[in-house]
């Protein structure tokens, strides 16, 4: 009988508790959105859904509560990763832990599990379109003292997701983690959600001001 595979709170995937732990899976390219569905969670409809990409020689497969709730190891930190030799197993893994999960839960699924088409990310004009990531920000008016999460990212401006924005009209500050690349910002506020609405997560649309070019890489390498 081989080996039983525990989840690990170091790397956050599944191996045996004698084999060696990898410590980081990092991906070693673009992260993209590839599977989602719609669950009948019991404080209302969410939408789950997996993102997929390269590690070394492998695969790498997260689950992720849109728009940026990554799931975690059980009575952890660590974010749970599916590790395969292609995308299509990674994937595989990941929805079915998802299934085991909406059963043993006693949950219900209000679709199918169909595959993520976002288009091309691009406004009509060309520009970068709105596109979901999950990355860290802190942000401030003079210092940047309040610690976030980026709901999503565009050319033009982005969305922070955070129980206390700042007043539309406020001047920002901002600087993005961008997988472990530090990135400053400044902008404005566009408009403020301060409560939680049919679902729709508490947070402030920033209109950035004159983004520098690493930030519009990262946000295309979203697709």
């Amino acid at each position: 009988m081989p080996p039983q595979k525990e989840w690990c709170q170091v790397c956050g995937a599944k191996h045996p508790a004698q084999e060696a732990c990898p410590e980081d899976i990092s991906p070693t390219g673009p992260e993209r959105h590839s599977w989602r569905t719609t669950v009948n969670m019991r404080r209302g409809h969410e939408t789950v859904g997996v993102v997929v990409a390269p590690a070394g020689n492998r695969w790498r497969a997260r689950i992720v509560t849109y728009p940026s709730d990554f799931w975690t190891v059980s009575r952890g930190t660590a974010v749970m990763k599916f590790y395969a030799d292609d995308p299509e197993s990674a994937e595989k893994e990941a929805i079915d832990h998802i299934e085991a999960y909406i059963q043993k839960s006693g949950l219900t699924r209000a679709a199918e599990f169909l595959p993520v088409r976002f288009g091309s990310g691009a406004d009509p004009d060309g520009k970068i379109g709105r596109r979901l990531c999950g990355w860290k920000i802190r942000f401030g008016h003079n210092t940047m003292n309040q610690e976030a999460v980026l709901g999503n990212a565009s050319e033009r401006g982005l969305f922070v997701q955070t129980e206390n924005p700042l007043p539309a009209g406020s001047v920002v500050r901002l600087e993005l983690d961008a997988d472990g690349t530090r990135i400053p910002l400044r902008g404005t506020v566009a408009w403020v959600r301060v409560s939680r609405d049919t679902g729709r997560l508490a947070g402030m649309g920033v209109r950035l001001v004159r983004p520098p070019a690493m930030y519009l890489d990262s946000v295309k390498k979203l697709t």
